[in-house]
C-alpha cells in the first residue's frame, strides 16, 4: 500500500495483509481491518492489535501515475484519510479485497 501526494508522487509505503483494507492512519502507522478486528502496521513492518474505531475515508480519484502502477486492475482504490494524530488529509492507494 502506498501513500501519495496530490499530484501522484509516492511518498510512503507499507506492507499489509492481502485480505484487509485501510481503516485509519496515524502518523507513520496505518490501521487496517483484518477479519473482525484491526491491526496497526508501522512502515518498518511491526504489527500490533488495535481497538481503533473506523475512520470513514473519502474516495479519491487516482492520479494517472498511481493508476498506471496497477495496470488494469479492477480492485485499485484511492482514498483520502484524515490522519487521526493531526487531522491532516493524506492520500492512499491499495488493491482492495476481491470478492
Amino acid at each position: 500500500m502506498y501513500e501519495f501526494d496530490a499530484v501522484g508522487t509516492v511518498i510512503n509505503q507499507w506492507a499489509m495483509p492481502v485480505d484487509s483494507y485501510l481503516f485509519a492512519v496515524s502518523g507513520s502507522t496505518i490501521i487496517v481491518r483484518k477479519g473482525a478486528g484491526a491491526i496497526v502496521i508501522s512502515r518498518e513492518g511491526n504489527i500490533s492489535k488495535s481497538s481503533q474505531i473506523a475512520v470513514r475515508p473519502e474516495l479519491y480519484e487516482c492520479p494517472q501515475p498511481i493508476k498506471s502502477m496497477y495496470g488494469d486492475s479492477a480492485y485499485v482504490r484511492c482514498t483520502e484519510h484524515k490522519d487521526i494524530s493531526n487531522n491532516k488529509s493524506r492520500y492512499f492507494v491499495y488493491e482492495g479485497v476481491c470478492t
